[in-house]
């Protein structure tokens, strides 16, 4: 190759002239060419098809003709064989051509020959039908692969289909691995892409840029609202409303704040409850636990929460009938209202609830100023009352809890009450309230068996609580379960019913197989025969209430894992019988149990290695005599130590 060939731009004008005129004489004298000859000629094409100001220069392997192709921006299709070291890749500025060295193959060694071949009046492919076979491949890219082959060479054919062919794209990856490991800086691979896009074909299509993702801010306001919807209350305050004045706008949307809850003064502050208020005008639900400024708080709901459905105020002070009467006045769409444990400051402030029309649910327990007179009027204007919780209040009588029922007793579905001062005439007009799902009695004291069929009248009980029922037989509190009584009971309390036994535990297991949870927490007549039954008839149980039950062994838990699969808590404190480690062999198979001890502490079982010397240590606890010192405190006479 002389130096002439070198200094030349490859496809410059002048060549392009030279090469291009054919006498079509001299096209009808020639044979036509064989199927290599046809794919050099294709080959020699595509190399004349390269766009003039690119030159590569490397080593003497003349007869690779680069395959070069630009899918997009950034992404390369070059084939070439390995770069010698010592190669180097610089881009000039026109009209000095540039030159890229891409190791075997040579460009413009290769556009000498060809052009050459045309002056000199021969047609490309001739040798190659002659016989004359061109040198071996040196590597298996698609160049020497079309050099060496036929019709199936990578570039045969048209140049749109060697374009196509994924041969040469995976060529092209080869390629720039190759500069890599040659030391090719990234500036120098975007000029190599910029000079490569001039020989893009034409009507070639690159794919669209990859595009970025959609900006937050692009979404409509209404769609940024409810992203933050998914958000507490806490994260909007912390994360949103500082960012910026934009989010500060969308962070107090109304929709944001339909149900907030806030504890004691000292975790949120008076004065931010206020000011979140002033903004949640759509406010639904609203909770509010020890307190003590809960009036200047409930002003403001009474100011701006006018679609208020929901007010718990558990254990707060500063309630006033002054307070509740501008609170009824300007929310009127209350359904349920919660005041358990809060002090009432005068004696109106039941009276001042009664005006809420919508009232569904009220919970006054263990709220001071509540007189039977209260209770009547509540039961006589509130008209639709369901729920009412009045546990705590020791000192109601019969005759309110008469009335209660006379003007309620259709429409209640709960009630919660303190029995301490009623007697028998009391709970048996509780039997009238035909609809009660859930009926509660704390301080069941003067209750006897007189008033249990009344309360076995109650067919659609969920919930039932008698406590401390001292009175109640073990006899006549199994015929309260017996036949279709109670078949819809879920939860059953009957702690401190000491004359309890096993004859009851079998009547209420084989009438209430819905049981999830069952309290019989100080009825020490229960023994192991009445677990039993427990465990194999109610496969429904969640919790189980054992608080003292001394007689009681646990020899039946072993069935646990088996039977009672929907199991979660077992309290056995004060169980002075039930060995540790017959529980930790429970917890063992059910980890997600949660037993307590009969110090009240949380079972956790020992290795598996302990368990024979556990067992051990139990079966023979009364044969084991641990030896006691005593120190004797020597007096001397005078009685000094």
């Amino acid at each position: 190759m002389s130096s002439r060939d070198v200094a030349e731009p490859s496809g410059t004008p002048a060549s392009n002239a030279q090469a291009a005129p054919e006498s079509p004489a001299t096209d009808a004298a020639q044979p036509q060419p064989s199927a290599a000859g046809r794919t050099a000629s294709a080959g020699a094409a595509l190399r004349r098809s390269s766009s003039p100001g690119l030159v590569a220069t490397g080593s003497d392997h003349s007869h690779h003709p680069p395959a070069v192709r630009v899918l997009s921006e950034g992404q390369i299709l070059a084939s070439g064989g390995a770069q010698p070291s010592g190669s180097h890749l610089s881009v000039g500025e026109q009209p000095t051509p540039s030159v890229l060295s891409l190791g075997q193959h040579s460009v413009g060694e290769d556009v000498s020959v060809e052009r050459r071949r045309a002056e000199e009046g021969e047609v490309p492919g001739t040798a190659d039908a002659a016989g004359a076979r061109p040198p071996p491949p040196c590597c298996q890219c698609a160049v020497c692969v079309t050099r060496t082959g036929g019709e199936d060479s990578p570039v045969a054919g048209p140049s749109g289909a060697a374009a196509a062919d994924p041969q040469l794209e995976r060529l092209c990856r080869h390629t720039v691995e190759m500069m890599k490991l040659d030391g090719a800086t990234e500036e120098q691979k975007q000029q190599l892409v910029k000079q490569l896009q001039v020989m893009v074909p034409s009507g070639a299509q690159s794919p669209p840029p990859p595009q970025e993702p959609f900006p937050f801010e692009g979404l409509p306001p209404e769609l940024q609202v409810l992203v933050f919807s998914n958000l507490t209350a806490r994260e909007l305050c912390t994360s949103v409303l500082p960012v910026c004045r934009h989010w500060y706008q969308l962070g107090r949307d109304p929709v944001l704040w339909q149900h907030l809850s806030f504890d004691a003064d000292n975790l949120v502050p008076t004065s931010t409850v206020v000011n979140i208020l002033s903004f949640s005008t759509l406010l639904k639900s609203l909770r509010l636990e020890a307190r003590r400024q809960v009036d200047k708080i409930l002003f403001q709901v009474a100011d701006t929460c006018k679609q208020l459905r929901s007010l718990t105020a558990r254990f707060c002070d500063g309630l006033n009938s002054l307070l509740l009467e501008v609170l009824v006045k300007h929310c009127p769409l209350l359904e349920r209202v919660n005041f358990e444990g809060s002090r009432f400051d005068d004696a109106d402030c039941t009276a001042a609830l009664t005006g809420l029309e919508h009232l569904r649910a009220l919970n006054v327990s263990h709220c001071l100023r509540l007189e039977d007179a209260e209770l009547v009027q509540m039961a006589r204007r509130c008209r639709h009352l369901e729920e009412l919780n009045v546990d705590g209040i020791g000192y109601l009588t019969d005759a309110a809890i008469q009335e209660l029922v006379d003007q309620a007793g259709d429409r209640l579905l709960s009630l919660v009450l303190d029995g301490e001062n009623l007697t028998d005439a009391g709970f048996r007009a509780l039997g009238r309230c035909r609809n009660l799902q859930e009926l509660c009695i704390s301080f069941a004291d003067g209750m006897t068996d007189s008033s249990l069929p009344a309360l076995g009248s109650l067919h659609d009980l969920m919930r039932l609580k008698i406590r401390r029922g001292n009175q109640l037989s073990a006899a006549a509190l199994g015929r309260l379960f017996t036949g279709q009584n109670m078949p819809h009971l879920l939860h059953l309390d009957l702690s401190e019913c000491s004359n309890l036994d096993d004859s009851t535990v079998e009547a209420l297991t084989a009438n209430c197989p819905l049981l999830t949870f069952l309290a019989l927490s100080w009825c020490w007549d229960v023994t192991d025969a009445g677990l039993e039954r427990i465990v194999t008839r109610l496969r429904f149980m969640r919790v189980m209430d054992l608080i003292g039950l001394v007689r009681i062994t646990g020899q039946c838990f072993r069935l646990i894992p088996e039977r009672l699969p929907e199991l979660r808590y077992l309290n056995l404190e004060q169980c002075s019988d039930v060995q540790d480690v017959v529980v930790e062999r429970v917890v063992r198979q059910r980890p997600q149990l949660q037993a307590l001890d009969y110090y009240g502490d949380r079972v956790v079982p020992r290795p598996v290695e302990m368990e024979s010397w556990a067992d051990e240590v139990g079966e023979h606890a009364r044969d084991i005599h641990l030896p006691i010192t005593i120190n004797f405190l020597l007096l001397r006479e005078d009685g000094a130590a």
